[in-house]
């Protein structure tokens, strides 16, 4: 497998749009609340998730500081094929930490590694690496090194070390697209 870094250079057209689509394909895996297709605000869920990825995209190499990398696994025979990616927010203040905002593999690319390296990836350019994940995952990013250091509604937060880094990271405020059918 290939993984290739993106955060000085625009990612182009083609490898965007694959991310896009793994973003829209695995909604309910990525989303906080793990919304299923059941649900009436899925495709709410189906809109925002993509474009809230696909702003992040936007942001690589393009705003100074404001940072956002990501990590992109592709096909060792396909490799124009994009199997898996993960997301992620440098902290400016501190060199050696990031947040995970989304990782997903490939459905087909499954069960092969592709999510362990990237992890192992991004853990070597950021040793002090923290996500939240649903419980089901916990296992996984166990196995990747990371730790469980708290709990945060529907999340479980994992780290590489015992807590969490002090720094900051510039995320975007994506609350009142889901805010949509509230009052106010």
């Amino acid at each position: 497998m290939i993984i290739t870094r993106y955060d000085t250079h625009p990612i182009p057209y083609g490898v965007g749009d694959q991310v896009i689509q793994l973003v829209t394909n695995n909604v309910t895996e990525l989303s906080l609340n793990s919304v299923p297709p059941s649900n009436l605000m899925y495709e709410v869920f189906r809109w925002a998730l993509p474009t809230e990825v696909g702003v992040y995209l936007s942001r690589i190499s393009e705003e100074p500081g404001k940072p956002v990398e990501l990590l992109v696994a592709f096909d060792e025979v396909e490799t124009e094929v994009v199997t898996g990616f993960v997301l992620y927010l440098p902290v400016a203040t501190h060199p050696e930490a990031c947040g995970v905002n989304y990782m997903c593999v490939r459905q087909s690319h499954r069960c092969r590694g592709i999510g362990r390296e990237l992890m192992r990836a991004l853990i070597e350019l950021y040793p002090h690496t923290e996500l939240t994940c649903t419980i089901k995952k916990v296992p996984f990013y166990e196995s990747a090194g990371m730790q469980v250091i708290d709990s945060h509604n529907t999340q479980i937060v994992m780290n590489t070390r015992s807590e969490s880094t002090k720094g900051m990271m510039q995320i975007l405020n994506v609350q009142p697209i889901y805010d949509l059918n509230r009052p106010g």
